[in-house]
Parts: C-alpha cells; sequence; structure tokens
C-alpha cells in the first residue's frame, strides 16, 4: 500500500501524533501547484488559468489573512450555544469548541466538535489569525468510523479552515458490523455524508468568520479518495478543486467488493497455522528479481517499473534448485505469489506486502482479519459507485480534480 494509507492505517483512532512527511509534501504540492492558482481566478477564468507553484511554508500572521471579527475566543465559545438545527439538508448540533493555543505544528485555532443527524460525527479546525478566506476538507480510509486528524492538521498550517467526519458510525478501519441492517448508515458512508459534512463546514466557516469561503477544496486518498469522486459526480457544486488519490471505487464490470474478495481469499491462504507463508526475506527478493525484469521497461534504470501491466516477470524465476533458502522460492510459494499477482497486486508492489499480508516478524498481516471481518459483513456497494464518467457539471461550474493511483497499491 503507498505510504499514504500506511500512515493512516498505522494511526489511532483519533490521531494527532507525528505527521508522514509524504502526506505533508503530497497534499501541499497538490493545494499548491493546482488548487493555488485558483484563489486568484474568478470562476469565470477558471478554466484558463494558469498553475502557478505555491510555497509550502506556514502562512505568517502579516500576509493579509483573516480572522473572526471581534473576540475571537468569545466566537469560538458562541458556537456552542448556536442553532444549527435549521440548516438546509444538515441539521446539526456543536457539541464543543474550544480555542486552541499555538503549538510547533498548529496555529492558534478554534476546535469544534459536532454532529451531523443522524449519526455523522465531525470536526473542524479554524485558524483565529491566519485564515486565508477558504475552506477545505479531508476525507477518511478503510470503512471510516472515527475522525481523521492528520489531513486538516497538515492544511490548517496553511491557513486553511478545515473540516473531517467519521461517515456516519462508529468503528475502525476494518469493521464492518455497523452495516448489518443499516441501510441508513450504507446511504451516508456512500454519498451522504460527506455532502452534508460540507454543508456543515461551510456554514461553520461563514458564521465563524461572518463570511463564506471564497473557495472550498477536498482531498483524500483509498475511501477519501471515492468520496472524491463521489462529489465531484454527484455534488458538482461542493467543492472547486478535488485531490482523489487511488479512490476505492466500484469498477466497470466488476463490482469492488468482487475484486476484493479475490485478493481476500488469495491473502487467506498466505498464513497457516498462524504461521505466514512467505517470509519478508523472500518477498524482498521477489522485489528485487520483479524489477531487475522489469526496470528497463521505459529504457530508463531507476528502481521503478514504470507500467507493471506490461511486466512479464514470473515468481518462478525464483524457484529453488536446490535446498530452500530466504532467496528462492518452493513450488507452493511460487503458485500463492502467482495468485498475488493475478487478484490485484502487479510486480513491484512486494515491499507493500510486508505489513499488509506478513509481518516483519513473519506473522500473517493486518489484511487478514481486515478482509475476514469486511466480507463476513459485507455493505451494498451500490451506494458506494463513483464511476460516472461525466463531469461535464463539475467543470461548468469550475472545478477541477486532480486523479491519482499508485501501481504499487497492494490493494486497490
Amino acid at each position: 500500500m503507498p505510504a499514504t494509507e500506511q500512515n493512516i492505517e498505522n494511526m489511532p483512532d483519533s490521531a494527532s501524533g507525528g505527521r508522514s512527511p509524504f502526506l505533508v509534501a503530497l497534499w501541499l504540492a497538490a493545494l499548491g501547484v493546482t488548487l493555488g492558482a485558483l484563489g486568484a481566478q474568478p470562476r469565470s477564468s477558471r478554466a484558463a488559468a494558469p498553475l502557478a507553484p505555491l510555497s509550502t511554508a506556514p502562512l505568517s500572521t502579516a500576509a493579509g489573512t483573516l480572522g473572526p471579527p471581534g473576540d475571537a475566543a468569545a466566537a469560538c465559545a458562541a458556537l456552542v450555544i448556536g442553532d444549527f438545527s435549521m440548516v438546509k439538508d444538515a441539521p446539526s448540533l456543536v457539541v464543543s469548541a474550544e480555542v486552541m493555543q499555538a503549538t510547533a505544528e498548529l496555529p492558534r485555532l478554534c476546535l469544534v466538535n459536532g454532529q451531523i443527524a443522524p449519526t455523522i460525527g465531525y470536526r473542524m479546525w479554524m485558524p483565529l489569525d491566519i485564515w486565508n478566506g477558504k475552506f477545505a476538507q479531508g476525507g477518511c480510509g478503510g470503512r471510516c468510523g472515527y475522525i481523521l486528524n492528520e489531513g486538516c492538521e497538515v492544511v490548517v498550517e496553511r491557513g486553511y479552515a478545515c473540516l473531517a467526519a467519521d461517515l456516519g458510525h462508529k468503528g475502525t478501519m476494518y469493521d464492518n458490523l455497523w452495516a448489518i441492517d443499516n441501510v441508513p448508515g450504507e446511504i451516508d458512508f456512500g454519498f451522504r455524508a460527506t455532502h452534508v459534512a460540507t454543508i456543515t463546514g461551510k456554514e461553520l466557516t461563514r458564521r465563524f468568520y461572518g463570511r463564506e469561503a471564497k473557495y472550498s477544496y477536498y482531498f483524500g486518498a483509498s475511501t477519501g479518495g471515492r468520496q472524491g469522486l463521489v462529489a465531484a459526480q454527484r455534488f458538482p457544486r461542493d467543492f472547486d478543486g478535488i485531490i482523489a488519490g487511488e479512490p476505492a471505487m466500484e469498477t466497470p464490470g466488476e463490482e469492488q467488493g468482487q475484486a476484493g474478495g479475490k485478493l481476500f481469499a488469495t491473502v487467506a491462504r498466505l498464513s497457516s497455522g498462524g504461521k505466514a507463508l512467505l517470509s519478508p526475506a523472500e518477498i524482498l527478493a521477489l522485489h528485487e528479481r520483479a524489477i531487475a525484469r522489469c526496470d528497463m521497461d521505459d529504457n530508463l534504470k531507476d528502481g521503478i517499473i514504470a507500467d507493471p501491466r506490461r511486466c512479464d516477470f514470473d515468481p518462478a524465476e525464483l524457484r529453488c534448485a536446490g535446498a530452500k533458502t530466504s532467496a528462492c522460492l518452493t513450488d507452493s510459494q511460487v503458485d500463492l505469489v502467482r495468485g498475488l499477482y493475478a487478484s490485484g497486486p502487479l510486480p513491484g508492489s512486494e515491499k507493500a506486502w510486508i505489513g499488509a499480508y506478513v509481518t516483519a516478524d513473519g506473522r500473517p498481516g493486518r489484511y487478514g482479519p481486515r478482509y475476514e471481518n469486511a466480507y463476513r459483513y459485507p455493505y451494498s456497494w451500490i451506494f458506494n459507485d463513483a464511476t460516472n464518467p461525466d463531469l461535464r457539471p463539475f467543470m461548468k461550474h469550475g472545478g477541477k480534480l486532480i486523479l491519482y493511483q499508485g501501481w504499487a497499491d497492494e490493494a486497490l
């Protein structure tokens, strides 16, 4: 799995600890290069707007940025007694709102926790002194069920007011129990929660700062990437710019649940009696051989397979000719690896198998229980569909979309 989801999945449910440098670089670069240029352009002229790089250095309070009118602390506290019950399509309640003093990583801000009817939890970060006049919303990952702090904590440093939501249920990344006999919850997870959270975030922004946000952006990966595509397709006026990474979406001709089921069955065969049948050393040997076979497919020796779909690597190249060592594979291991490649992961992704399929100390990886839970208690993917290719309404609104997918993703 790419570094984005690795870091997300390794975080506790209310993570706010160390940041992934990869996440910071990716999100800031994407926001800066493609979306930053929008801020200086009227909506009618965005189609022709040049894309200019934006510095990733934190904003200073002298940069002409904004804060709430009057007493900032009082404006923050007042949100708790504010009535949000009549907000169209998104009645909500502010549970808490408190001023958080500046730290080495975060500016001074108003941190809001709340709930949108019926069961959608959200958290919002609103800088007190350096607001850049814009709203951002971060996605979640896996099955959601928690508030993902990291993304908003990255962009709030740049002056964005930012919201993240749990998509309507409480649980973990690998938990599908919430979906049992819960069609409204599946609808929230599929598309509604992201939209009504956007309505809520914009309304909080308006009330706190006394003005509407000039521009609204969305960013997320995996399930978060699917949320971004759903927003562009179903609610094209919600965002001016969307970054949708490696979206966990239904694909034409094959439901995501079916595709994931193939991988689940293969991953289940990778362990026996609580022990992984491939060691990290054997996986690294596979990776080295795959790179050696296909690195030059683009006539550039850089340790990267440019298009793994065209790589003709066969794990039988590592079949043991004599005594078994960690540098070769048995016949049964060759068959296991062939099954993996056939069910999703591509040559060159092998390093990401460590942790996902096999732990560093040789035990079954996190995907075993993850997939067992997910396919024992499935939910309907009909609500999650994000494959409508007609983005004309989003384009007409002036929206811009960055869509990316990593070849080394071991799940999508």
